[in-house]
């Protein structure tokens, strides 16, 4: 029903134009790396769905001379950014509005997510296996992952080290556990507290700007592109000079 669409679209928007936008800026491994499938995979993830909302919200009408009978975009100017109450309410609340649809549809994802990585998603990338013997005692067994997460793609490039301080973790012992990517449980948990923060921060900042005015919601993209370059600039040209060079090198001069 037209009602169904437009409050999939409400929550849609502020998924696509708060936290993945957010995201795109700040997730290290997602960069125009056009040979990288995975880096390009994360590319699209993230980075196309607030272009794709940007034609919606502020092209509805060419949108819907082009495609008629696809898109029903008439409840364009009807929508509220926040329920009737203002921009603070409690969780699960304030239905009806793109604020109140996005922290639904990121409860929805995000009970379940944590619980999975709990149970399951934090063993699979570890290089250990854990095994109880019959003494009691934990043996770690050398194993190849098969999969990863962005959990692990992120706190293993040195966050592991940077936030056990905050418990004072010894570095040695952050150091160990990002080569093996085997993490402690809070480490998880201080992962996904930092996440909701940031989705918490970006529905009224980065959402409500997408969603309000269209030159911020430009400034934004064109930002979050020049980031995406930049990023893949940087990689192309390691590629290029750093790591070739020293392929080069250990080929034809025999160095280490």
């Amino acid at each position: 029903s037209d009602t169904t669409r437009k409050e999939i679209f409400m929550g849609a928007f502020g998924i696509a134009c708060g936290p993945l936008l957010g995201a795109t800026a700040l997730l290290p491994f997602v960069a125009f790396i056009f040979h990288d499938i995975n880096t390009m995979t994360n590319v699209i993830i993230h980075a196309l769905p607030p272009m794709l909302f940007y034609t919606l919200r502020w092209y509805p009408e060419e949108l819907q001379q082009a495609w008629p009978n696809m898109f029903h975009l008439d409840y364009i100017q009807d929508l509220s950014y926040y329920p009737p109450g203002g921009m603070f309410f409690s969780p699960g609340t304030g239905l009806g509005s793109i604020a109140g649809n996005t922290v639904f549809i990121y409860l929805c994802w995000f009970i379940p997510y944590t619980s999975w990585m709990l149970l399951i998603g934090m063993d699979l990338p570890s290089k250990v296996r854990k095994s109880m013997q019959q003494d009691g005692k934990v043996e770690f067994v050398p194993k190849t992952p098969k999969y990863d997460t962005v959990f692990h793609s992120f706190w293993r490039t040195g966050s592991c080290a940077t936030f056990g301080s905050l418990w004072n973790r010894p570095k040695e012992v952050s150091q160990a556990a990002m080569a093996a990517d085997d993490y402690e449980v809070r480490d998880f948990l201080l992962y996904m507290t930092l996440h909701m923060g940031a989705v918490v921060i970006s529905i009224p900042t980065l959402g409500y700007g997408c969603f309000v005015n269209q030159y911020v919601h430009t400034a934004l993209l064109v930002g979050v592109l020049w980031i995406l370059v930049n990023r893949g600039a940087k990689r192309y040209t390691y590629y290029t000079t750093s790591m070739y060079g020293k392929m080069m090198r250990r080929e034809f001069l025999g160095d280490p």
